[in-house]
């Protein structure tokens, strides 16, 4: 409880009620609220290894401030750096040190990374303060103008590497409306990222109805190959 109020609406991850639906519904209502404009779009933020290469000292120092009860926990948790032996045929063995990022399985991690997160998420919000910025762990959203979009993307990168988030431009997804493809790509084209139409984000849809629909109904054949699978093997093992 104490890190979902340290992290309220900055930080989706740490167990707001309906965090990631608040987000796509928010989303989609400036979608909806600026479709028609000659400059709108929705930027999708991806980073490089993630979890993997958030900065730990950082992170433990904000727990310590951001969710004082957490702090020892993590602390005893992350004090130490992991160790993986990978043993050789001939009997010999390499070590490898986890010393950056949260443990993948550790029941913690979600909510170390989050609170972990603030400080950047905080300073991008009041750096470019005309976006709408949805958060949910890594995936770090922008929606507003070419030239916010731009504005925020290199404070990321900028400072990104200070917390351990390293973004990915290749791998970033800007959705725009069908008729600023272009406009997109000659304001952003240079920064490399995906500019499409429509795409997924956090398990709902943000883009043109069309493409919703196609999105959908991929969904769909999946559910039904899967409905007809589980059906098939409930012949033999009904329970």
């Amino acid at each position: 409880p104490e890190a979902k109020q340290a992290c309220g609406i900055d930080q989706l991850c740490a167990g707001l009620e309906a965090g990631i639906e608040g987000a796509v519904h928010a989303v989609q209502h400036e979608w909806d609220s600026h479709h028609e404009d000659n400059n709108y779009g929705f930027l999708m933020a991806d980073a490089d290894n993630a979890f993997n290469r958030q900065n730990r000292s950082v992170m433990l120092w904000t727990v310590r401030h951001e969710c004082p009860s957490l702090a020892r926990f993590a602390f005893n948790t992350y004090r130490h750096w992991s160790l993986l032996a990978i043993r050789g045929n001939d009997g010999r063995a390499t070590f490898l040190y986890s010393k950056e990022g949260v443990t993948q399985g550790d029941p913690i991690s979600m909510v170390c990374y989050g609170v972990g997160m603030l400080p950047l998420v905080r300073t991008l919000k009041l750096a470019v303060p005309q976006l709408v910025q949805p958060c949910y762990a890594d995936d770090l959203g922008a929606s507003g103008t070419f030239d916010n979009i731009r504005k925020y993307a290199s404070l990321l990168q900028e400072i990104g590497p200070n917390y351990g988030y390293f973004i990915q431009f290749s791998k970033s997804i800007l959705v725009v409306p069908r008729h600023l493809v272009e406009a997109a790509t000659a304001a952003l084209g240079d920064l490399g990222f995906v500019i499409t139409t429509g795409s997924r984000y956090l398990g709902g849809f943000i883009g043109e109805d069309d493409v919703r629909q196609d999105w959908l109904q991929d969904k769909l054949e999946d559910w039904e190959d899967s409905v007809k699978a589980l059906a098939l093997v409930a012949k033999k093992y009904p329970q």
